[in-house]
């Protein structure tokens, strides 16, 4: 299974099996990355049934969250990622997984320009969730959008 696989690439950097209490739920690489999968290919039962198992106190605001992105997922051509940037004034992402990976999902946001500055830093090549500028993502062959933050907007 290919969130398998990815668990032990992560895991050589992160040592998240050999030091599972330096991984809290949110920072969870197993969570993350079968949480991108399930997004990815819109498979509900995936994340539910893994939360079942290895977090059940979060499974119901965990998948209510599931369900907002799932709603706000979009795949798209760097033109159309650079319109809906432009559109929505976004200026900053974050990845759900390294950002460097091409099936990363970036969470599209609009900070306070007195925060930017916070996430201009140099990115952290070790963490999952690097926050990044959307200049440095725009030019992949297709990009995956996760728009939930602007849904009521």
């Amino acid at each position: 299974m290919e969130w398998k696989e990815r668990l032990w690439g992560y895991n050589a950097v992160d040592g998240f099996y050999e030091n599972p209490q330096k991984f809290n739920f949110e920072f969870s690489p197993e969570r993350l990355i079968v949480r991108n999968l399930a997004l990815r290919h819109a498979d509900r039962d995936l994340y539910r049934n893994f939360l079942l198992e290895n977090f059940p106190f979060h499974l119901q605001k965990e998948m209510e969250k599931f369900d907002q992105v799932i709603n706000n997922l979009w795949l798209l051509t760097p033109a159309e990622a650079a319109q809906y940037v432009d559109e929505k004034e976004v200026n900053m992402m974050c990845a759900d997984l390294d950002y460097r990976e091409g099936d990363a999902i970036f969470r599209a946001l609009h900070v306070e320009a007195a925060e930017l500055a916070t996430f201009k830093k140099e990115v952290d090549r070790e963490l999952l969730e690097n926050y990044v500028l959307p200049e440095q993502v725009l030019n992949r062959s297709f990009l995956w959008i996760d728009g939930s933050a602007f849904e009521n907007l």
